[in-house]
């Protein structure tokens, strides 16, 4: 044995007979310990390894034999390590392919002439992390974007010094001095050159806001625009060297060459020597501002008269326009003067033959202070407009006695005569509130109305004599000749036409629109009639509606009645609590109560059912004591008799039903068969049209359960879902056409649209997603989760495919498993196969027992299991893989592997998993442990 290195140690034969059988026990151990712990590190020539091998000195591997010099370590795919020997030149560099050579030619940067053939989408100048881009010149800062400032300078010295955010400064010594502004836009030769910490500024133009330091939200445009601002805020120049005279101004703006402001919140236009134009483009050299227009006027200062006499110090020739006093005003220097017209017809006074030529915006008669306008007659009160009061009165005597009344309005002779402290009253027609003194909030338009009134408030009375009896009545309104006549004291009473509630005198809270409505009532509250006597002979019953003619005529006590519509609930006398709207709706109806009934002839025929509502035109027309009912179109529960708790939502929707309960019909023709079927649910047009007999079914959908006679408990959403089904029963469809053609089948649940659309008499099926196991006729315990998923099976049987169109060519195979898009749908599959990922499959028709796990995998033979595809490169997993290595259940074994060489005691052999013999085993194991659980 030789020695290749200096500092290697000499083994000898002797040696290496001892390190060989150390190593073979060590190697043997190593297995054992393979066996009992994978995860324990293997130490060589040390006890303490810190990897799965450590080797404590040389070793060697006879695939690098004869590779000596400079190079590389690879290996290849079967994991076999080798070297590449490195035999080019200094400048040659490792290529992809394994092999040395020359670099690949071209530049590797920008060169100073100028680069060809670039490409744009990838190539350019800058950085590709969060470092800064900066420019030099002479080595010195002229420029650089800054991306987490956002600060962009380009010019030599530009924002050399910033610690600000947000600037942007182009040209030399733009920003230059600035340290902690942020905001800044500084375009020209040393703009905004001085500022530190000044921000918001925008400067363009060279030596614009020049001296600015730490002024705030200044705009300067133009040379030397704002150059003598220094630390003013918000101040804007506009024009070659237009600036402020002084420093520290706020909100001055200088528009123009060499314009200045000398004071804030000002704005200066020109120089002195300049003439402005508004509306023209040549304005007059003799005028300093010329307005010119042919459609807009000057709009002056307008101000009530109380801010004008609050300007300070106002100078001379100063223009208002008064708004108090609806005229100009100028100051002279001493006063106020008004700017007035002269006499005639132009004149500031009405004539007594009156003035022509008046502006009704601004001309009127009247007080300008606070002092009320008085009208006399005869010398006598007859009108008045308080404006500090808010009463207005206008005729001969009107509000002739008021002391404290306010906000009165009175209209006509005698109204409110006798008023004294009463308010917010209105009075229009001759004597109308007469007699009222401390009665407040009463209207009364009419002769005579409420001309009774003394002390009550809050009524409305509108009509020659409307309350004429009220005296100390609240809350009344009254609309009609004679309208609520006798009423005395009765409160939050309202009627509307010829005799309404005539005969009431302390009843309260009673509506009556209508001649003779609640024409009887004397004492009865709470009614509200509609309609030519409505409620007509009505004494004491209360809270009752009746809109219509004759509606509620013969109620005399009954209590808490609505009726709208000509005659309806026309025979009720003492029945309470019903709703009737429509033509002779509950027309018979004497006692029943809290039925409701709207439509013509809704529930006519009903006399003491209780608990039912109609709605629709002949809706329980035959209805006599049936209860709970609910019918809603056009002969909705139209035959019902006797029947209870049902509902009927469309035309002709359980119209045949007598004396079936519990069930409930919505849309037209649902359940329109129905006789004594109970516990049925069906909205959509002619959904359970035919059922009879059958009972507990809940469908949602046109058409559903269309053909169901007798079948039971099954649920159906979905146009024509369930649509053949007879007889079938627990079943569960969602989507259009699914379980279509069931008929028989029974405990099946599809959810897509043609889901299980083929379906017969197969049961116990699940569908979920469009035209999951549409081909199935008879096939059980089937579960297909995704579009297409199992589309052909026929009569396969506890098969599971979730994924789009997975297992969807397999037709009368069982207990198959597919999970994922496409997984196991090219062929015709066996039995017992499992697919899991997208794409998984097999290679041909009729295998079984196979297991494919990974996208895209293939299994080649029956009774496979393939994991993994081509581009998987590792099996990792917190354990490790553990083969099953039993001399008992091993078949084909040889010896005929070579091992290692010097590995001499060991014996490396190959065999092949006799599978079935080992599933005996342990089926027979199972069995004896399930015997051994049983006795014990």
């Amino acid at each position: 044995m030789t020695c290749q290195h200096s500092k290697q140690k000499l083994i000898t034969d002797s040696a290496q007979k001892k390190f060989m059988k150390k190593f073979y026990f060590l190697l043997l151990a190593a297995q054992g310990s393979w066996l009992a712990a994978v995860s324990q590190n293997v130490g060589i020539g040390t006890t303490t390894p810190l990897n799965k091998l450590h080797v404590a000195g040389g070793f060697r591997l006879d695939t690098l034999t004869g590779v000596g010099g400079n190079g590389i370590l690879t290996h290849n795919g079967s994991g076999v390590v080798y070297g590449i020997k490195f035999t080019g030149n200094v400048n040659d560099v490792l290529r992809g392919d394994g092999s040395f050579g020359a670099a690949p030619a071209g530049p590797a940067g920008w060169l100073l002439t100028g680069n060809a053939g670039t490409d744009p989408s990838i190539n350019f100048i800058g950085t590709t992390d969060a470092q800064p881009l900066l420019f030099r010149v002479n080595n010195l800062p002229a420029g650089g974007i800054n991306p987490t400032r956002l600060n962009v300078a380009l010019g030599f010295g530009s924002l050399r010094y910033n610690a600000g955010s947000f600037n942007t400064a182009i040209g030399s010594g733009a920003l230059a001095a600035n340290t902690f502004g942020g905001g800044n836009t500084a375009s020209g030769l040393a703009a905004l050159t001085s500022n530190t910490n000044g921000s918001d500024n925008t400067a363009n133009g060279g030596g614009a806001l020049y001296n600015n330091t730490s002024g705030e939200g200044n705009s300067a445009v133009g040379t030397d625009a704002l150059a003598a601002n220094k630390t003013g805020f918000y101040n804007t120049a506009l024009g070659y060297s237009a600036n402020v005279t002084f420093d520290n101004l706020t909100n001055a703006t200088a528009i123009g060459y060499n314009a200045k402001v000398s004071q804030s919140n000002s704005i200066v236009l020109g120089n002195g020597f300049t003439n402005v134009g508004i509306g023209t483009s040549s304005p007059n050299l003799s005028s300093l501002l010329d307005l010119t227009s042919n459609s807009k006027g000057l709009l002056i200062p307008r101000m009530t008269t109380a801010e004008r006499n609050a300007i300070s110090s106002p100078a001379v020739g100063l223009l208002v326009y008064d708004s108090s006093l609806n005229s100009f005003y100028y100051h002279n220097g001493t006063s106020w003067n008004q700017v007035a017209s002269s006499g005639g017809a132009s004149s500031n006074v009405w004539l007594l033959n009156g003035n022509s030529g008046t502006d009704p915006s601004i001309n009127f008669i009247g007080t300008t202070d606070a002092q009320p306008l008085l009208f006399r007659v005869k010398n006598q009160p007859s009108g008045i407009i308080d404006s500090a009061n808010g009463n207005t009165a206008l005729g001969f005597k009107a509000f002739f006695s008021n002391t404290t009344g306010a906000w009165n309005t009175a209209n006509g002779s005698n109204t409110l005569y006798s008023n004294t402290t009463g308010h917010n009253n209105t009075a229009i027609g001759f004597s109308a509130l007469y007699a009222n003194t401390t009665g407040s909030e009463n209207t009364a338009i009419g002769n005579a109305a409420l001309i009774s009134n003394s002390t009550g408030s809050k009524n409305t009375a509108l009509g020659d004599g409307a309350l004429i009896s009220n005296t100390g009545g609240n809350n009344n309104s009254a609309s009609g000749y004679q309208a609520l006549n006798s009423n005395t004291t009765g409160n939050y009473n309202t009627a509307h036409g010829y005799f309404a509630l005539y005969s009431s005198t302390t009843a309260s809270n009673n509506t009556a629109n209508g001649a003779s409505a609640l024409f009887a009532t004397t004492t009865g509250s709470n009614n509200t009639a509609m309609g030519s006597s409505a409620l007509f002979a009505n004494t004491t019953g209360f809270s009752n509606t009746a809109n219509g003619n004759e509606a509620l005529y013969s109620n005399t006590t009954g209590f808490g009645n609505i009726a709208i519509g000509a005659r309806t609930l026309h025979s009720n006398t003492i029945g309470d609590r019903n709703t009737a709207i429509g033509l002779d709706a509950l027309y018979s109806n004497s006692t029943g109560s809290i039925n409701t009934a709207i439509g013509l002839d809704a529930l006519y025929s009903n006399t003491t059912g209780n608990n039912n509502t109609a709605n629709g035109a002949g809706a329980l027309y035959y209805n006599t004591t049936g209860y709970f009912n609910t019918a809603t179109g056009d002969g909705a529960l139209n035959s019902n008799t006797t029947g209870y708790h049902n509902t009927a939502i469309g035309a002709n929707a359980l119209e045949s039903n007598t004396t079936g309960y519990f069930n409930t019909g919505n849309g037209s023709g649902a359940l329109l068969r129905n006789t004594s079927g109970i516990n049925n649910t069906a909205s959509g047009y002619q959904s359970l049209s035919s059922n009879t007999i059958g009972s507990n079914n809940s469908v949602n959908g046109y058409q559903t359960l269309y053909f169901n006679t007798s079948g039971n408990y099954n649920t159906a959403n979905g146009s024509q879902a369930l649509y053949n089904n007879t007889t079938g029963s627990h079943n569960t469809a969602t989507g259009y056409q699914s379980l279509y053609t069931n008929t028989t089948g029974i405990n099946n649940t599809a959810n897509g649209g043609s889901a299980l659309n083929s379906n017969t008499s197969g049961g116990g099926n699940t569908a979920n997603g469009l035209s999951a196991l549409y081909s199935n006729t008879t096939g059980n315990a089937n579960t297909a989760d995704g579009t297409d998923a199992l589309y052909n099976n026929t009569t396969g049987q506890s098969n599971t495919s979730i994924g789009y169109s997975s297992l969807a060519n397999t037709t009368q195979s069982w207990y198959n498993t597919a999970v994922g898009y496409s997984a196991g749908t090219t062929y015709d599959n066996g039995y017992n196969n499992v697919f899991v990922g997208g794409n998984t499959d097999v290679n041909g028709a009729d295998y079984y027992n196979v297991i494919a796990i990974g996208q895209g995998t293939i299994c080649t033979d029956v009774s496979q299991v393939t994991i993994g595809n081509s581009a998987t490169t590792a099996y990792r997993a917190y354990a490790g893989w553990t083969n099953i290595s039993d001399g008992r259940y091993k078949r084909n074994v040889k010896e005929d592997v070579p091992g290692l060489a010097f590995i001499t005691k060991l014996r490396p052999i190959t065999y092949n998993l006799d599978a079935a013999g080992l599933d005996n085993f342990l089926h027979k194991n199972q069995m004896k442990d399930k015997q051994m659980s049983a006795d014990a």
